[in-house]
């Protein structure tokens, strides 16, 4: 089993969203801690919520690497190009288009100026980085404390096995 790795680009969608939360809930602990305990931005309730948020959207991709699976990465439809057939008879030509991208508008941090993006990597990077890091600890620590991951469909090999009872059940196996 490999354990989780740390950083956002290793996981699915969902995940970062929670690591976005985990993230904001990170950065206001740290600002009560900062103001000796005094400030709160959010109250206790909401940041309750956000952690029930974070904890539920990391579910997914933190069992599936508890599984000692990884999660798919695939997370965008793939669009197929168009094939138009155009000639005459018992000649054929194939015109291939190219993919169409969606539409609206979309965000490419790589245009932004210097001052966006110093915006941007505050009120996004940053959170995302934090709660990502927090929930991979979170989720490798889960994994320590998990004593029948044996039978979970886990591949055990004969260097894990103390004893005959250690064993999983076979009927139980997980193809």
């Amino acid at each position: 089993m490999s354990a989780i790795p740390y950083g956002p680009e290793h996981k699915d969608p969902m995940w970062r969203w929670g690591s976005f939360a985990m993230g904001v809930v990170g950065f206001i602990f740290l600002y009560w801690l900062m103001t000796l305990f005094d400030t709160l931005i959010l109250g206790w309730q909401r940041i309750f919520i956000l952690l029930v948020i974070a904890g539920l959207l990391s579910v997914r991709s933190g069992r599936r690497w508890a599984s000692g699976r990884e999660p798919e990465r695939r997370t965008t439809r793939t669009v197929q190009p168009t094939v138009a057939v155009e000639g005459k008879a018992g000649a054929t030509y194939v015109l291939l288009e190219p993919a169409k991208a969606p539409k609206g508008p979309r965000v490419k941090p790589e245009e932004f100026g210097p001052i966006w993006w110093a915006f941007y990597t505050a009120l996004v990077r940053a959170p995302v980085a934090l709660g990502d890091a927090i929930l991979t600890t979170i989720w490798r620590l889960g994994g320590r404390f998990d004593t029948n991951g044996i039978g979970r469909g886990r591949n055990v090999g004969s260097e894990d096995i103390d004893f005959l009872n250690d064993l999983p059940d076979p009927g139980r196996r997980q193809f």
